[in-house]
């Protein structure tokens, strides 16, 4: 077998990292779509899995290839594993306004001024806020070149949403 190098065991923890966030954020889509699969990711994911296999293969010795065919394909690794995650974070975020509109549906402003004071103060203000960084989010997004910085500044926006969400159903 030929081991994995120096470089192609960073990129795997590069990958592993990025799939923690996947892994949590495929949870959560189905936790708010009552566990319903949203299945573009998935398929993401598949194609991530086929790539890693490729490279596999080649270290074990069961097809040919070198160490540049090993790094395209997990760099093809990575991509479609942050693919997958950026489809998780736009599916998510409509799915955490609309289960917050659909509670909240129905009760005057004043029973909810009364019922709910932060929800005018702290949660609504909160949850714009957060809406309106996703346009910087997705401009950062480069499937060429991606970046783990950006999924991490995106997934905590998910994370406050996710508390605010919390506080208010």
């Amino acid at each position: 077998m030929n081991p994995f190098s120096d470089d192609e065991l960073q990129r795997l923890k590069e990958i592993t990292e990025l799939y923690s966030y996947t892994k949590d954020l495929i949870l959560y889509s189905e936790e708010l779509n009552n566990l319903s699969t949203f299945m573009p990711p998935i398929n993401e994911i598949k194609d991530a899995f086929d790539h890693f296999m490729r490279i596999t293969s080649v270290k074990f010795g069961l097809h040919e290839g070198d160490d540049e065919y090993a790094r395209k394909n997990l760099d093809k690794v990575f991509s479609h594993l942050y693919r997958a995650t950026f489809e998780l974070f736009d599916y998510i975020r409509i799915f955490q306004k609309d289960s917050i509109d659909k509670k909240l549906n129905g009760i005057s402003n004043e029973a909810l001024v009364h019922v709910f004071p932060d929800y005018y103060h702290k949660i609504k203000p909160g949850m714009e806020g957060l809406i309106t960084k996703i346009p910087s989010y997705k401009k950062d997004k480069d499937i060429g070149d991606p970046d783990i910085g950006v999924v991490k500044s995106y997934y905590q926006s998910i994370q406050e949403m996710r508390d605010q969400r919390q506080e208010a159903i």
